[in-house]
């Protein structure tokens, strides 16, 4: 049975096609999901042109959701709160299976697109491989780019066990505070108006300054709340909210969106605290596997996490587009600088 290709410029029609290979039940992973997909075009990527190649073989399918963003160049279709893209698949595919797919879909693209820029992209499940090996089995040029870090973290006991590996300096403040202030935790599993407007409260005394688009986050609360997989934690010093976290649980575990704190309140660790009432909720009682902290290399998330991705940024260059041409010609030219500069002696 022959591989076939298929191209969708409206996020509907992919969908539609797709039925229900998309559903939140069949992708273990929020942001390969219909779901998220359609939050994200519905408040941050408005005015997007999608382009979103498919390849189908018998009842095996796969999808790569990208976006045109100027005349022969496209990108991932995700935004800032897209913790990870990569390629969706029907179900759970063999290597070789899965790079026949994704091969098609190559094919499929090259008479339309030029250059292609995909990030952030996961290491540890082969994403950025089977991409780079995929596009290059179809006559593209891949480029793979360190980008940044994912911290995460799995949980194969309770939350004392976890807790008791945490560095020493961390457990004793997290201690020491919780003694001197009365600091009370509260967890809400669905949609709260209290707890949001409580949330943005904090978030609007916090350092992290305007939110990139407040309506997503509100949106993805929402549905997540709806859904029983919501993880919103407020703590509170005195009835006021001190710090806020934003968490949601899946097939693949739990993963932390966002956190802030009262910088005025920096001084009671409101942050760990109720980072470990979090931990604590998520280890216990969801029994959870997996935690991400998202995307970043920040000093903090090494105390929480003992675990380090590696997500790239792939550039995908078609020899039969100028674009793509030219961004061969700055690869080559890279490769020449540097094989030209003293190789360091250790």
């Amino acid at each position: 049975m022959t591989v076939k290709g298929e191209l969708f410029e409206t996020m509907d029609a992919a969908i539609a096609r797709a039925g229900d290979t998309l559903a939140d039940a069949r992708q273990p992973h929020l942001f390969d999901r219909a779901s998220w997909l359609q939050l994200t075009q519905m408040h941050i990527l408005k005015s997007a042109k999608p382009l979103i190649a498919c390849a189908h073989k018998g009842d095996q399918s796969a999808w790569l959701f990208l976006q045109i963003i100027e005349n022969n160049k496209a990108q991932a279709f995700g935004s800032w709160y897209t913790l990870g893209f990569r390629p969706i698949f029907s179900g759970a595919l063999g290597e070789a299976e899965a790079r026949a797919l994704l091969t098609d879909m190559a094919r499929a693209l090259k008479p339309r697109i030029g250059t292609i820029t995909l990030a952030p992209v996961p290491t540890d499940d082969g994403s950025s491989a089977l991409i780079a090996e995929a596009f290059r089995a179809a006559g593209w040029v891949p480029q793979i780019t360190p980008k940044t870090g994912h911290w995460h973290m799995s949980a194969t006991g309770n939350f004392d066990q976890f807790w008791a590996a945490r560095p020493k300096q961390m457990r004793n403040t997290h201690d020491r505070k919780a003694r001197k202030f009365a600091i009370t935790t509260e967890i809400y599993p669905q949609w709260s108006d209290d707890a949001w407007r409580a949330y943005e409260e904090v978030y609007a005394q916090s350092w992290k300054g305007d939110e990139g688009c407040p309506a997503f986050l509100e949106a993805l609360a929402r549905q997540q709340g709806a859904a029983g997989t919501l993880r919103l934690g407020i703590a509170q010093f005195e009835g006021r909210p001190v710090a806020a976290q934003l968490w949601t649980i899946d097939q693949s575990g739990a993963i932390i969106h966002k956190l802030a704190y009262c910088e005025d309140a920096a001084h009671m660790s409101p942050g760990t605290i109720l980072s470990a009432a979090l931990f604590r909720h998520v280890i216990d009682e969801d029994c959870v596997r997996q935690i991400s902290y998202g995307t970043g290399d920040d000093r903090y998330k090494s105390d929480w996490m003992d675990q380090r991705e590696q997500l790239n940024l792939i550039e995908l260059w078609n020899p039969t587009y100028i674009s793509g041409l030219v961004g061969i010609a700055k690869l080559l030219t890279s490769r020449f600088i540097n094989a030209l500069k003293p190789q360091r002696q250790d």
